[in-house]
């Protein structure tokens, strides 16, 4: 599955979500920072702006808990906070990605 980041309003999250400027700013002052499945989730990994979350009509993170295989594919340094989080909380088990962004993501991880 892949990985995104939140980071930026930039990112393609936004493209595919039509937030308010106060649920952008509730995003952002949450510290969310990144999605999977279009959950977002913050730095360890956890549910981030829950009231987003809750509008989401598909498998959800406590779902994806479940399921004993778990890869995210994601790469470019953009998305190396979202790809340690990920791992971090747990939401993957693998991580399929370039050898320059796992190197960041290990650099960072350390």
């Amino acid at each position: 599955m892949g990985i995104g980041s939140v980071a930026s309003e930039s990112d393609s999250y936004y493209d595919l979500r039509s937030l308010s400027g106060h649920e952008t700013e509730t995003l952002i002052s949450a510290q969310c920072k990144g999605e999977v499945l279009a959950h977002l989730y913050d730095a360890q990994g956890d549910k981030c702006a829950e009231h987003i979350n809750q509008k989401l009509i598909g498998l959800n993170l406590q779902e994806l808990d479940s399921i004993e295989h778990s890869f995210g594919v994601a790469a470019t340094r953009s998305k190396v906070s979202a790809m340690l989080a990920a791992l971090r909380g747990g939401l993957i088990n693998g991580l399929v990605s370039d050898e320059d962004t796992v190197a960041s993501v290990l650099e960072q991880a350390e």
